[in-house]
C-alpha cells in the first residue's frame, strides 16, 4: 500500500484495472515518492506478444472514474519485454 493525496492506494486494486486492457500480460504497481501527492503509483507492464500500447492509453484507461490521487498522472514510453521469467526455486 502507498498513500497518495491522503488516500490509501492498494497496488492490487490498480493492477486489476490495468488487467482490463487486453494487451497486458502482466502488471505490477509500485509506490514512488512524489513532491505533490506524497506518493504515486508507477506501473510496470509486460505486454502480450505482438501487442502495442501507449502510456497515454494506459493513463486514459485508469482515469476513467478514478480519483486523481489513485491514477498515474505522467506518461513515459512503454518498452516491450520479450523474454522469459526466471525460474523460481
Amino acid at each position: 500500500m502507498y498513500i497518495s493525496g491522503g488516500e490509501n492506494v492498494y497496488p492490487a486494486e490498480v493492477e486489476n484495472v490495468l488487467y482490463q486492457l487486453p494487451q497486458i500480460a502482466e502488471a505490477a504497481v509500485l509506490g514512488q515518492q512524489d513532491e505533490r501527492w506524497g506518493e504515486t503509483g508507477m506501473a510496470v507492464l509486460v505486454l502480450k506478444p505482438g501487442e502495442t500500447l501507449s502510456a497515454d492509453a494506459v493513463i486514459d484507461h485508469c482515469q476513467g472514474g478514478w480519483p486523481g490521487s489513485k491514477c498515474q498522472q505522467q506518461s513515459s514510453s512503454l518498452k516491450p519485454y520479450h523474454g522469459t521469467r526466471p525460474a523460481r526455486s
